[in-house]
């Protein structure tokens, strides 16, 4: 195990717990210590755990890796047929790039992302392994015996925390400044933005929570704006007549957004998966999802996402959220309460950004007269990139092509006409 830190740690307790003998491999030799004396105190099998003093230097991946769980199975010298599971969370690219270096070797490379923190690292993370076919089977089985209980036995099993008993409300001492993002320790919010862009998917819900834990790390910059702007915005108290009904509102809006994010979320697993001629199989991704570590999401699992990507021959091109006529209901049912719930957030400042860029996200993906037959007339003025036109036997292509038709919006003149003269003065 290189990199004994909080996931690193907590997953070589979990594969000795389950009879795997781990060798420890950290920079800091306090970090394995600390592993050997958590598994004291947990009654773990010793002879499990070997922390090896120092780790050998050839075995350590670049500084920037340290601080990532890497374990290799299963020999300390990687031989032919050796597999490396990197566990890692990494850009996928990276991870491509490095499981075609290794077939030069006949090693086989694994790109298992694992997350849950460092609690799930201990009692079963979430696992997302991908890449040489016979190295997954052959490492299945374990795989699945540490990772989360998709039957909720494992996790839910956990005792809750205990409260501060200084102060049982522990969230309002939090400050608000999320830097993980900023000092590189996160970066699944940057990667998956990113191909959104990249593959030209709207997805406004995901990119404007990633912004908002941008905006929140510049806890400084944002102190000395307020005050330049006087106070700022400051959210004001919501008054409602009927809390009740207001919750509810609040439930649905919150599901409608949850929802969003997963409608876009897919959409560009989907055309990613098409592009790389991945071959995802969308029935595992579902089993990852539906009740792990990360995510506990049963009516959204069961009812929305089994029916569409555990189908048979579920691919790329079946497992569009928008064309599903069971989300369509749900979403029309919520619709009124996300709109009543960003209205009220407008109107008393409240900081809501995935709530109104879902509500815009709904309006936009199933309107067919949005404001944008401007821009297309702008681009034609400015550049000559054509447009359709209303009424166009095609005009409902499924697949985004250049226009058929331009218009002479102003005829070109030459620079002696429009200045009188030819050349710069």
């Amino acid at each position: 195990m290189i990199g004994c830190g909080s996931m690193g740690g907590g997953m070589a307790l979990l594969f000795a717990e389950n009879g795997l003998n781990v060798s420890l491999q950290d920079p800091s030799e306090e970090m394995m210590d600390s592993v050997i004396e958590k598994a004291e105190k947990a009654g773990l099998p010793l002879p499990h755990l070997l922390p090896l003093h120092p780790p050998p230097p050839h075995l350590l991946p670049p500084p920037r890796l340290r601080r990532r769980l890497c374990p290799l199975l299963p020999h300390p010298t990687p031989l032919p047929q050796d597999i490396i599971l990197d566990c890692g969370n990494e850009h996928f690219a990276n991870t491509q790039r490095r499981q075609e270096k290794c077939k030069e070797t006949h090693l086989r490379y694994i790109g298992c992302g694992v997350s849950g923190g460092y609690q799930a690292a201990r009692a079963g993370p979430s696992m997302c392994p991908g890449g040489d076919k016979s190295a997954i089977e052959e490492r299945g089985t374990f795989l699945i015996s540490i990772g989360a209980d998709l039957s909720h036995k494992r996790y839910n099993s956990s005792p809750s925390p205990t409260p501060d008993s200084s102060n049982p409300l522990v969230l309002p001492t939090v400050l608000d400044k999320v830097v993980q993002d900023i000092t590189g320790e996160e970066g699944t919010g940057t990667w998956s933005n990113a191909q959104s862009i990249e593959h030209h998917i709207p997805a406004p819900t995901l990119t404007t929570a990633h912004s908002l834990r941008l905006a929140s790390a510049y806890r400084g910059a944002r102190e000395a704006s307020n005050a330049t702007f006087s106070g700022g915005f400051p959210a004001q108290p919501v008054r409602v007549e009927d809390k009740s009904a207001f919750l509810e509102d609040l439930r649905k809006a919150t599901y409608a957004t949850c929802l969003a994010s997963f409608i876009q979320g897919l959409a560009v697993i989907a055309v990613a998966d098409k592009k790389y001629d991945w071959g995802i199989d969308y029935s595992a991704v579902w089993q990852i999802w539906r009740a792990g570590c990360i995510i506990q999401a049963d009516y959204l699992s069961s009812e929305i996402l089994a029916p569409i990507l555990c189908a048979p021959g579920a691919n790329c091109d079946t497992i569009n959220l928008l064309l599903s006529e069971r989300v369509a209901r749900d979403v029309k049912t919520c619709y009124g309460s996300l709109k009543r719930v960003v209205a009220r957030g407008v109107e008393n400042d409240l900081v809501i950004p995935a709530m109104s860029a879902s509500l815009e996200y709904y309006k936009m993906v199933t309107g067919t007269e949005l404001p944008t037959g401007f821009y297309e007339a702008e681009l034609d003025y400015f550049g000559a990139h054509m447009f359709d036109k209303v009424g166009d036997e095609d005009e409902g292509v499924k697949e985004p092509g250049e226009g058929k038709h331009h218009f002479e919006w102003k005829e070109a003149r030459s620079q002696r006409e429009v200045y009188g003269r030819v050349g710069k003065s």
